[in-house]
């Protein structure tokens, strides 16, 4: 990943909408920036140039998702890395002048012939407000055979930690199968992304700055009162399942429930 060196360009950055995810570098020669923000939403990441004085400012990359680059040292070849929740990783190799020259799935032989076999289920995208007047980020995902008038049990999937983002229009690779197994099984299963998580800006980030675990579990709680009311769920079998520091807020929410 090229990288700016001390004297290649000084002074304040330009302004970028949305949250800056990477800055990339700077190309001496054509004189712009590289750089990666969510400001089409908090839910991509998407691939721009700009001119060191923020005009001009052009999107790189093509489609919704994430995108993440690698450029050449003289910015004028770059990889793009895409997923989406629709589709594992996509390799596109770009030139600054002509535009795209080449697109090759990832995996294409083996992970993406596999996981198309397997006609897993989609993130459904959506947004719960809450009595903070904040709304959180969260996907669902149904059991594969739904019936009518049947209600499921809700798994609901959990990280929280500060700057931490779990919902986005990504691929989730192996955690994302293992859902699919689990709608398979009957389950639905959801993510929520609440106060402290990133994407959204430092403001939001820092919101849980010297009371961690509170606001985090206050909005898992919110989110599954939301999500229980949900046709298709059952309200009395609920649970929440979470790893590493996840586990804390998985406690926080049991012992918490109502």
């Amino acid at each position: 990943m090229s990288t700016i060196s001390a004297g290649a360009c000084s002074g304040r950055l330009p302004k970028v909408l949305g949250e800056l995810v990477r800055l990339y570098g700077y190309d001496p020669e054509s004189k712009r920036l590289f750089y990666s923000s969510r400001e089409l939403s908090p839910l991509e990441e998407q691939l721009y140039s700009i001119n060191k004085t923020g005009k001009d400012k052009r999107l790189l990359s093509q489609g919704h998702g994430q995108h993440e680059a690698e450029f050449s040292p003289d910015f004028s070849l770059w990889v793009d890395y895409h997923t989406s929740t629709k589709e594992p990783l996509r390799m596109t190799l770009a030139e600054a002048d002509s535009g795209r020259i080449d697109t090759k799935p990832g995996g294409q032989c083996d992970a993406q012939v596999q996981i198309g076999c397997l006609q897993p289920k989609q993130k459904e995208l959506i947004g719960l407000p809450v009595s903070t007047g904040d709304t959180l980020l969260a996907y669902l995902m149904k059991p594969t055979e739904m019936k009518r008038k049947q209600r499921y049990p809700l798994l609901m999937y959990v990280y929280g930690g500060p700057g931490v983002q779990r919902v986005s229009d990504a691929w989730d690779g192996s955690t994302q199968l293992w859902f699919h197994y689990l709608n398979q099984l009957g389950y639905v299963v959801a993510c929520v992304d609440g106060r402290g998580t990133g994407g959204r800006g430092a403001a939001f980030k820092k919101q849980t700055y010297g009371r961690l675990g509170e606001l985090e579990t206050a909005d898992q709680l919110a989110a599954a009162r939301q999500l229980a009311q949900l046709p298709y769920v059952d309200p009395q079998r609920i649970g929440i399942v979470g790893l590493e520091l996840r586990w804390l807020f998985g406690l926080l929410g049991t012992l918490h429930r109502s």
